[in-house]
């Protein structure tokens, strides 16, 4: 999970199959994102679980947007 910007911050890693339906989703719950980062992945879960794990491992901790899933991982 490499940064390009300094103040960069993850809010949310989640695998959706419509993209601007998620991305809508989290401009309303939020209002935080200026922009995004995307991957097509056919099986998107497996990725999304995938990216999740790698994100607390680099930083010990959830996005925050994943809180809720604390006690899977």
């Amino acid at each position: 999970m490499s940064r390009i910007y300094e103040n960069e911050q993850v809010i949310n890693i989640k695998g959706v199959i419509n993209l601007r339906q998620g991305l809508e989703e989290q401009m309303e719950l939020t209002g935080k994102a200026r922009y995004f980062m995307y991957q097509e992945e056919p099986m998107y879960t497996k990725k999304e679980s995938e990216l999740l794990q790698q994100y607390l491992t680099e930083y010990g901790d959830m996005p925050e947007g994943n809180k809720e899933l604390d006690d899977l991982f």
